[in-house]
Order: structure tokens, then C-alpha cells, then sequence
């Protein structure tokens, strides 16, 4: 065990039946291409040591900022070269690999950084993994894969707040690809990255057995025309993790998926969009397909998520449309405020729902979710806007078998029509104010199905504006228990019709509040138009 410096040249270990154990490896250069790492062995590979690296930072954007790492494997370029940094490869065949000494780094500030991939038979344990590139060039990948677990246990640099680093100024993010096949990931130590300042962020992927959690993790496009990552988990496990960014300034917001079997609990999820489209959201179940060693034939197996927690989530827009949020699960749902919103664009989708049945065709591999009114045990969230200013407001869709509590719902519009919001659920729906109102278009329809009771604040359907030609939208309502609003505004323009309003209620129904109407009628129920008031 020795370290190794070769000044650009590449570096091969082989140990055929044995390990390797070593204090460090630097293949850096001051200017030109550095060398490559290439380590396989069948047992462990160790590193037990480290050396100072000064290095370009990874995030402060302003030219000939440094900061100073720990190193056990550098094949970088340094702060004032150019050139690409080296490839670095460990492979231990049946044993584990752990560089917790010091961090792998492949970081240059003009260049590619290069690519680092770690995989074992059984655990993946490091400091830290830098790939990026600070301000000219795009980053290079990570990508570990671990039999056991994979964990991170420290941060990159005396500054640092990252743990795994794939980032870029002027170029693109990196990719980086965590998956245990058998074990659990566990990044808390710091945070992950793979955004871009002016360019594109790259894909983040986390896979494991059992659970993964991590600290914060940004694949944002930070400004410029670039547009934000995908960050995906998925996992028979919990699922648990810090603030989620993959927002875009002049284009399209990224997508944020999870796929996991048992409980999800977030903090705040960015999926905005400032010029571009808002981001995709979703939540759903984890499907496992395999070859049966025995029958030949494919098995598969579907697990929804138990319980979901997140904080606020938002795929709002400024200048483009809204993004969608879909949650699934057979347990619990509970959110903070979800914003879908746009001011110029549409209003983006808002959906919670449950599934009790997956169909997976053999032939095709084509996989199909049976949704149904079986499984979800409470949805709770707190405001829900896809209203926009311009464009049409959005659609807010919520079904299950237990109550659901809400706080304000908004798909209205200003220039169009206003958007669909429909609740279905086998127990109770308690709601604040609901509004798909238009001030120029069409008021959206509300739908509302309970079995057992409704009770909601103010419902407003209208589209009552003096010059307007819009209609108000239908409002449903239909209770096997008790049915109770605040008032009813279903109000068409001067030009336009009222829209119906329908209340089917087993129990008894009572309007607690009341409105001045166009017609200066103090009313808790008017679908009053200019041309023809609504039923």
C-alpha cells in the first residue's frame, strides 16, 4: 500500500484473487489531459489515506475561486489548466469498496470532467465524488452499483456542501446513477448534485432494496435556456429526503418521479419554471418483473406506496404552462401547498389517486394500473392552485376511499375558462373555498361525491364579469350523508348562461352564507346570466 503519482500517466491494479489497499492515486495534470484510474479486484478495495488538492469550487460561479479537498483518488486538472479530467473505474468482484479516506475527484475548469464508476459485490462506502466542471465544459458521470449498501460520509472540499458532484457553469450536468441491488443508499452526509448554471442539468437516479435517504439533491438549470434534470427513486423501501430541485429559468422545468413500496416523505419539491413549462411530479407504486430461473416465464410483482408526506411542491410558470402532480398510494397523503399555477400559460393537472390492481402482459411488457376507490385512508393537503392569469385554469382530480381535507382549490382564470375540479371519495369531503371561476371565458364544472358528508366553504363556478360571454360551470354535489356549503356562485356573463347546479344529499343540505348576485339579490345559491340563468 503506497500512493501512486504518475503526472498524467494511467494507472491499472489487477488483483486476480486478492484486494487492493492503497493511501492514494493522483494521475492530475496542470494543464492537458489527465490520466485514468482503472482498479478490479476480487476482493476489497481500500483507501486509507489522503493528500491536499486545490481545486476549482464547484458551485461559486465567479472566475478563479478554489477551494481545498481531501483527496484519495484525484485525476483532476488544475485551477489554472485546461484539459479533460481522467476516467476512474473500481470494480470489486465479491467484496467492497471503500474510499472514506479522502474524496475521488475528476474536476477540471476547462474541459470534460471525467467519468467515475464504482462497483461492488457487496457495500460501496466514499467520502465524497466530484465530476465537475467549473466554467468551461460539461461535467462527467457517477454511477455506483453496490450488491449491499452505498453510503456517502462527508462533504467535498473545506467549503463544501455536496457529496456527490456532477456539476456544470457553461456546459451540461453530469449523470449519476446510485443502485444497490440488495441493500440501502444513504447520502445524508451531504448534498447531491448535478445542475447546470447555463446549460442543461443532468439525470440523478437512486435505485435500492430497501431504503434510501438522502439530503438535499439539485438538478436545477439555474439560468440560461437550459432546462432541468430527472431525478427518479425507486425502491422496495421508505423513501426519505431533503429539498428536491429541478427548476429552469428560461427553459423547461425537469421531472421528479417516485416509484417506491412503502412510505414517501419529502420537503419542499421545485419543479418551476420561469419562461419554460412547469415540471412533472408523481408518485406511484414500485413494480418488480423478473424471469422466473425455473418456468422461463416473466413474474411480477406490484407494491404501491404505504404512506405519503410531502411540503410544498410547485410546478408553477410564469411565462409557460403549469406542470402536473400526481400522487398515489394505498395509505395516507398528506401535503403542504401545491402550486401548478401559470400567469401566462395554462394552468397545469393536480391528481391523487389509488390503485389496487397491476396487470403486467407477458408478450408485450406493457404494465397497466387498475385504479379504483380501495386503499387511500385520508387525503389531507393544504392549498391547491393551477389557476392561471391568461391561458385556462388547470385540473385538480382527487379519489379515495377515506376522507379528504383540503384547503383552497383554484384552477380560475382571468383571459380563459376556468378549470375542472372533481373529488370523489368513499367517506367524508371537508373543503375551504373551491373556485374555477373566469373573469372572460367559462367557469370550469365542480363535482363533488361523497359517501358520506360534504361540507365546503364558497364555490364559484362563475363567470360573472359585465362583459363577459362566458358561461358559468356546472356544480355537482351528490352525498349519501349530509351536503354543506358557504353559497353557490354558478353565475353566467352579461352574455352568457348560468351553469346548473345539482345536490343529491341523503341527509339534509343547508347554504350557511350568502352573496350579492348581478342581479343585487343577496343569495347563498345563483346561477343568474345576462342570457340564461341556470337549473
Amino acid at each position: 500500500n503506497s500512493r501512486l503519482t504518475t503526472a498524467g500517466g494511467s494507472v491499472e491494479l489487477t488483483a486476480t484473487t486478492g484486494t487492493i489497499v492503497f493511501d492514494g492515486i493522483d494521475t492530475s495534470v496542470n494543464t492537458g489531459n489527465a490520466g485514468s484510474v482503472t482498479l478490479q479486484a476480487a476482493g476489497d478495495i481500500t483507501t486509507i489515506e489522503n493528500f491536499l488538492v486545490e481545486l476549482v469550487d464547484p458551485e461559486n460561479i465567479s472566475a478563479g475561486v478554489t477551494d481545498i479537498a481531501d483527496a484519495s483518488i484525484n485525476t483532476s486538472v488544475s485551477v489554472n489548466g485546461s484539459g479533460n479530467g481522467g476516467d476512474i473505474s473500481l470494480i470489486s468482484t465479491n467484496g467492497s469498496i471503500d474510499t472514506s479516506s479522502g474524496d475521488i475527484l475528476s474536476v477540471t475548469p476547462d474541459g470534460r470532467g471525467g467519468s467515475v464508476a464504482l462497483q461492488a459485490g457487496g457495500n460501496i462506502t466514499v467520502k465524497s465524488i466530484g465530476s465537475y466542471v467549473n466554467p468551461t465544459g460539461d461535467a462527467g458521470s457517477i454511477t455506483l452499483q453496490a450488491g449491499g449498501n452505498i453510503t456517502t460520509t462527508g462533504l467535498l472540499g473545506e467549503n463544501g456542501e455536496g457529496t456527490l458532484i456532477s456539476s456544470a457553469k457553461t456546459g451540461n450536468g453530469g449523470q449519476i446513477s446510485l443502485t444497490s441491488t440488495n441493500g440501502s443508499i444513504d447520502t445524508r452526509s451531504g448534498e447531491i448534485w448535478a445542475f447546470s448554471i447555463n446549460g442543461n442539468a443532468g439525470a440523478i437516479a437512486l435505485s435500492a432494496a430497501d431504503e434510501i435517504n438522502t439530503a438535499e439533491i439539485k438538478a436545477s438549470a439555474e439560468s440560461g435556456d437550459g432546462s432541468g434534470g430527472t431525478i427518479s427513486f425507486s425502491n422496495a423501501g421508505d423513501v426519505n429526503t431533503a429539498e428536491i430541485d429541478v427548476s429552469a429559468d428560461l427553459g423547461n422545468a425537469g421531472s421528479i418521479s417516485f416509484s417506491g413500496a412503502s412510505d414517501i416523505n419529502t420537503a419542499e419539491i421545485d419543479a418551476s419554471s420561469v419562461s419554460g413549462n412547469g415540471g412533472t411530479v408523481s408518485f406511484s407504486g414500485f413494480v418488480d418483473i423478473a424471469d422466473d430461473t425455473d418456468t422461463g416465464q416473466m413474474t411480477s410483482s406490484f407494491s404501491p406506496p404505504d404512506d405519503i408526506s410531502t411540503q410544498q411542491i410547485d410546478v408553477s410558470s410564469v411565462s409557460g404552462n403549469g406542470g402536473t402532480v400526481s400522487l398515489f398510494s394505498v395509505g395516507e397523503i398528506n401535503t403542504a401547498q401545491i402550486d401548478a399555477s401559470s400567469v401566462s400559460g395554462n394552468g397545469g393537472t393536480v391528481s391523487f389517486s389509488s390503485a389496487d390492481e397491476v396487470t403486467v402482459d407477458t408478450d408485450s411488457g406493457q404494465i397497466t394500473l387498475s385504479l379504483s376507490l380501495s386503499g387511500v385512508s385520508e387525503i389531507n393537503t393544504a392549498q391547491i392552485d393551477a389557476s392561471s392569469d391568461s391561458g385556462n385554469g388547470g385540473t385538480v382530480t382527487v379519489s379515495g376511499a377515506g376522507e379528504i381535507k383540503t384547503e383552497q382549490i383554484d384552477t380560475s382564470s382571468v383571459s380563459g375558462d376556468g378549470g375542472t375540479i372533481s373529488f370523489s371519495s368513499a367517506g367524508n369531503i371537508d373543503t375551504a373555498q373551491i373556485d374555477a371561476s373566469a373573469v372572460s371565458g367559462n367557469g370550469g364544472a365542480i363535482a363533488l361525491s361523497a359517501g358520506d358528508d360534504i361540507n365546503t366553504a364558497q364555490i364559484d363556478t362563475s363567470s360573472a364579469n359585465d362583459e363577459s360571454i362566458g358561461n358559468g360551470g356546472n356544480v355537482t354535489l351528490d352525498a349519501q350523508g349530509n351536503v354543506q356549503v358557504t353559497s353557490i356562485n354558478a353565475q353566467g356573463g352579461d352574455s352568457g348562461t348560468g351553469g346548473d347546479v345539482d345536490i343529491t344529499a341523503n341527509g339534509f343540505f343547508s347554504a350557511t352564507g350568502t352573496f350579492t348576485d348581478q342581479n343585487d339579490i343577496d343569495a347563498s345559491i345563483s346561477t343568474a346570466a345576462g342570457s340564461t340563468g341556470g337549473q
